[in-house]
């Protein structure tokens, strides 16, 4: 059966939270625009404290206005969502039935729902009869022998079922894996490293590498590029676009006392079931993908965080599938490899070209052995001095050994 033919569109909400939600969401762009509209009292000819000081405050009401515009989408958004319901043959629901009974399993309802993302998920309402022990696990191989596509728990669910009713969600398993190597120095004579970083595994098959790296080193870079890392992690979790969350992290710095409160930051999204592949860059070190002997390079020019009212990102969209490696790293790997400063353009050239030599080369398949040979070899190349933080980060993507 075709999926245009299967799946029905279906309301999230009710009507009363969707409106609502519509009503909060309407409540942020009068906040927002009653903030645009606060009148202004710039007086070139006071004094330049006081001048700068409104123009500081001016700034902040409009970015303060932005963020509750953007806040309002995102509801508006989530008032609008809807999720495709399909609907589970009788024929094919009695096979599931009988076949989880057989193992002590009482199905109580099942749905099957096709997300935003165009993935299958499954929703069993169930419990254990007797003294079953099958696990959630092996009740999702049950379901995958079924539906004649895998499906697995989603990432928290119990492990196993007991007499008690529990509601698991089952969602259909990635055409790829992956796994992450880090390697880390910290600048000498400095306690701590001004670089952050977070590898965040979503649902439906959605990874996330992330990487900041705060203007100087110690304690004052740390606390920009955690703060800029912790504010990511927290909006990807709650749904919000990459552009949205970049635009209000940038708010959050631009907001700050502290002068020159700036932070790079890198971002790469995996898809691990198609292998689609996108980095968003902000003042960030070059980026590489490795196939093989062919390393394809992700540049970027951009100004990082912190220093204007609107960032501006660099996208770049690309693929990878099984073997390839997806290499990131902060400034201070390209800078011991004299690839940035102090040196003519053909010593420049030569450092790059022998530097993506040896990453074609590589014949390593682990990511924390890639990501410990680019950190020696950044090393080695400074003559074992470490001027900067640095920080590679390596994810290596695998294609599943089962997958329908």
């Amino acid at each position: 059966m075709k999926k245009e033919k299967m799946v029905k569109r279906k309301k999230v909400l009710g009507d009363y939270e969707k409106r609502r939600l519509l009503e909060c969401a309407a409540s942020f762009e009068n906040l927002a625009d009653t903030f645009l509209n606060i009148p202004g009292q710039l007086d070139k000819g006071s004094d330049r404290t006081s001048f700068v000081l409104e123009r500081r405050l001016k700034e902040n009401r409009l970015l303060l206005a932005e963020h509750l515009f953007e806040m309002a989408d995102v509801v508006t958004e989530v008032a609008q969502e809807s999720v495709g319901v399909v609907r589970v043959e009788d024929k094919v629901r009695n096979k599931v039935e009988k076949a989880l009974h057989s193992k002590g399993i009482e199905v109580i309802s099942m749905n099957m729902l096709y997300n935003r993302n165009k993935h299958f998920q499954l929703l069993v309402n169930m419990k254990a009869i007797g003294e079953s022990n099958a696990t959630t696990e092996e009740i999702g191989e049950i379901l995958s022998t079924h539906f004649d596509r895998k499906f697995v728990p989603v990432k928290g669910s119990v492990s196993m079922l007991h007499q008690k009713e529990e509601c698991i969600m089952f969602e259909e398993d990635s055409k790829y894996h992956c796994l992450m190597g880090v390697a880390r120095a910290v600048k000498e004579n400095e306690a701590m490293s001004g670089d952050h970083f977070a590898f965040k595994h979503v649902e439906e098959g959605n990874v996330y590498m992330l990487l900041a790296d705060g203007a100087g080193s110690g304690e004052k870079a740390s606390q920009s590029s955690k703060t800029v890392i912790e504010l990511m992690e927290k909006f990807i979790e709650a749904g919000f676009s990459m552009e949205t969350a970049v635009q209000m992290v940038n708010g959050v710095l631009l907001a700050s006392d502290e002068e020159q409160n700036l932070s790079t930051l890198d971002i790469c999204h995996v898809d691990l079931h198609t292998g689609d592949c996108e980095f968003m860059k902000i003042g960030a070190a070059n980026s590489y993908v490795k196939n093989g002997d062919l390393v394809e390079v992700v540049i970027s020019n951009t100004l990082p965080l912190g220093v204007f009212y609107r960032v501006e990102m660099q996208h770049t969209k690309t693929n990878v599938g099984n073997g390839d490696f997806i290499i990131m790293m902060s400034d201070g790997i390209l800078e011991s490899i004299n690839l940035c400063e102090g040196k003519e353009e053909a010593e420049t050239l030569d450092a790059i070209g022998k530097f993506e030599s040896m990453l074609s080369q590589m014949r390593y398949e682990s990511p924390q052995e890639i990501a410990n040979l680019i950190l020696s070899y950044a090393i080695h190349q400074a003559e074992g001095e470490i001027k900067d933080d640095m920080t590679v980060l390596v994810l290596g993507i695998w294609e599943n050994s089962l997958h329908f």
